[in-house]
């Protein structure tokens, strides 16, 4: 019986990692990508939207600061995300 829980806690784990983890690594590796074929020494506004509009929103934002700019990702009222990036 004791096998059986152990069991169940790992495959849960792994959907975890799976649906969480997973996605999330790809939005910031995709993301980096993005914000590394803007031009420096400008403003650059970008509208996130979709299912994973949050996690892609803050994954630009991460991207923005790693290149050593300022970066922010605000909400919006249609549920978009828009993020301001500067470097």
């Amino acid at each position: 019986m004791k096998n059986n829980w152990l069991l169940r806690c790992v495959c849960c784990l792994l959907l975890l990692v799976l649906f969480v983890v997973g996605p999330a690594a790809g939005a910031l590796a995709d993301a980096r990508d993005f914000v590394n074929q803007l031009p420096h020494g400008q403003v650059h506004s970008v509208t996130v939207t979709g299912i994973n509009g949050r996690q892609n929103a803050r994954a630009v934002q991460q991207s923005c600061r790693a290149n050593g700019g300022t970066g922010n990702a605000v909400q919006q009222p249609d549920n978009t995300y828009s993020v301001n990036c500067t470097f």
